[in-house]
């Protein structure tokens, strides 16, 4: 999840999963915090404009609320608000491609008239809708991780490839201590693979070491990369086998 801080008490978490709130309110309540947790999505919808050519589209189009901030300002993971075409808008240098891109998150009610004001000013830049398989590629391709597929409530940051993402400098924050034992050794680490056939690799699929029939790991995303001209795939392996040029078997 992506966490916005819009002022110095009003914060807007994005995540994936609909038990966050839930988890949320608990921990709020666990240690007595005076806190309002909310859903806004129906206030908010996200519209994602990713890929080589977003900036520009955008800078054509876009008005900031702050004279000082423009679009090719806009660092990663910061945010302004505006307009675009005239409709109000909070954007983000966000997204799950992999590419340049950015997040336009929208009011429901604007949301189709966005929509096609975008399609009609990118449509000689080449933009065209994006589905969730073409964004599924994307992200494979980037390496970017799927929830319920690269990681899950059993597996920590380390093993999904993250480890960078864990703040252990921070005095305490929950889970710190069981993460100070996993670190040092994870059951298993993040590795992507380059097959040798085209055959697309699934989820769950076996890894195991070549020639042998012991298994080290298993298959977590695989799709076909249209720029690499081959099959490829995200995995988990035991640390043993997880060197780069390692040749292992599906």
């Amino acid at each position: 999840g992506i966490v916005f801080r819009l002022n110095e008490t009003d914060y807007r978490y994005v995540g994936n999963c609909d038990s966050d709130q839930v988890w949320l309110n608990r921990v709020a309540a666990q240690f007595n915090y005076q806190v309002t947790i909310a859903p806004s999505s129906h206030q908010w919808h996200n519209l994602a404009i990713q890929g080589q050519r977003s900036r520009h589209i955008l800078r054509l189009m876009t008005q900031f609320d702050s004279s000082e901030i423009t679009i090719d300002q806009l660092g990663y993971f910061r945010f302004a608000t505006g307009a675009i075409t005239g409709v109000p808008v909070l954007i983000s240098r966000t997204g799950y491609t992999g590419e340049l891109g950015y997040e336009v998150f929208v009011h429901p009610q604007f949301g189709a008239e966005l929509w096609d004001a975008l399609l009609a000013a990118g449509e000689p830049e080449g933009l065209i809708p994006m589905g969730m398989l073409a964004l599924d590629r994307a992200r494979i391709e980037a390496g970017l991780l799927s929830a319920g597929r690269e990681f899950d409530d059993l597996i920590s940051p380390y093993q999904a490839g993250i480890g960078w993402a864990v703040a252990m400098k921070k005095p305490d924050f929950i889970g710190k201590s069981a993460l100070e034992k996993i670190r040092e050794r994870p059951p298993k680490v993040a590795i992507g693979l380059v097959l040798e056939e085209n055959e697309v690799a699934n989820y769950g699929q076996c890894i195991y070491a070549a020639g042998e029939n012991w298994r080290v790991g298993m298959i977590t995303s695989g799709t076909f990369s249209p720029i690499l001209n081959r099959s490829i795939a995200l995995a988990q392996v035991v640390p043993e086998y997880a060197e780069i040029g390692t040749k292992l078997e599906v």
